[in-house]
């Protein structure tokens, strides 16, 4: 039985779209990246606003939405994700799997939906060259002066951070 605060309604391609990121979802992300999807996303997301052109971000969101799609449409190939990934929306595939990511570990998804949309609509303006208002400015700085996407607080039962977790096999070279 799926929580559904582990699901999360997402366009992708115009078409509406359900992530569900079960305890099995989270397993196939850490034997693609040998890792925890945690720590990819973490990742992930500082790729994405230092260089949005570096690592492999195409690939890491593709793998993360396919993990996330799959539970509701089961045998949805990897390479069909990609096909339907809109460049412009990859902020938004980002935001999406990680609150639904993070809401599997206990993560409060309504509170991290609410403030990951508030800064992504505030860097949308600021790219836009739009004048911000001070609430929004505030959202960038503490998003940028934060452990990217809040993660730091969460963690195994045995305490340990969950974005710092790797596998034997060391750190992915994933983003």
């Amino acid at each position: 039985m799926i929580n559904r605060k582990h699901v999360v309604e997402i366009k992708i391609n115009g078409k509406q779209r359900t992530l569900v990121f079960d305890n099995n979802a989270v397993s196939d992300l850490e034997e693609i990246f040998g890792r925890h999807p945690i720590a990819v996303i973490r990742d992930l997301g500082e790729s994405m606003r230092k260089d949005p052109l570096s690592g492999k971000i195409v690939s890491t969101l593709r793998a993360l939405l396919w993990a996330g799609l799959k539970q509701r449409s089961p045998g949805i190939k990897i390479e069909h994700v990609g096909s339907s990934m809109v460049r412009e929306e990859f902020g938004e595939y980002l935001r999406a799997c990680t609150v639904a990511i993070l809401a599997n570990f206990g993560v409060d998804q309504d509170e991290l939906e609410k403030k990951s949309k508030a800064v992504e609509v505030a860097r949308r303006k600021q790219s836009d060259g739009e004048e911000l208002t001070e609430e929004e400015r505030k959202a960038i700085e503490e998003a940028d002066n934060a452990d990217p996407l809040a993660l730091s607080d969460v963690t195994e039962d045995n305490g340990t951070p969950l974005s710092s977790t790797n596998s034997e096999n060391g750190p992915s070279d994933a983003v």
